[in-house]
């Protein structure tokens, strides 16, 4: 089983029946993110994203390679019409959840030592289900 889906049987188990969340692998729709998601009456997509390890230096920047033109343009252009879009990134254990502004920064690259404070929030080797349930019930509200 890939990394990315992975993350996605964690989240689901994780968030249970506490939202409605369908994951869209459709190879017609490139660019579009991986889970769509309604929670408090609030709509929103969700990229996942898995780095395996960290570099070795706090100072290094940790990119996210795999995070596509296509995704990226979607993420820019659903955000900007007030979507709730947002990237969470798993790396090694754990969890940072960043809204779509950050989409650039991530291609670019963010040191590891700040990879917190531009995240909307991180998680230590597990997530808080019910503040993440909160954070998508008002990402961009």
């Amino acid at each position: 089983m890939n990394p990315e889906k992975r993350l996605w049987n964690y989240l689901k188990q994780g968030m249970g029946n506490k939202w409605h969340a369908q994951r869209h692998e459709d190879v017609s729709a490139q660019g579009v993110p991986d889970v769509s998601y309604g929670v408090n009456s609030k709509n929103g997509w969700i990229e996942l994203k898995v780095i395996k390890e960290y570099p070795k230096c706090n100072t290094t920047l940790i990119k996210i390679r795999h995070l596509t033109p296509m995704q990226r343009n979607w993420l820019k252009a659903r955000g900007e019409t007030g979507g709730s879009c947002c990237i969470l990134l798993q790396v090694e254990k754990d969890y940072y959840l960043f809204d779509w502004t950050k989409v650039c920064e991530l291609n670019k690259g963010i040191p590891r030592n700040k990879m917190k404070y531009h995240a909307i929030t991180s998680y230590r080797n597990k997530i808080n289900f019910n503040d993440l349930l909160w954070l998508l019930a008002h990402i961009n509200t």
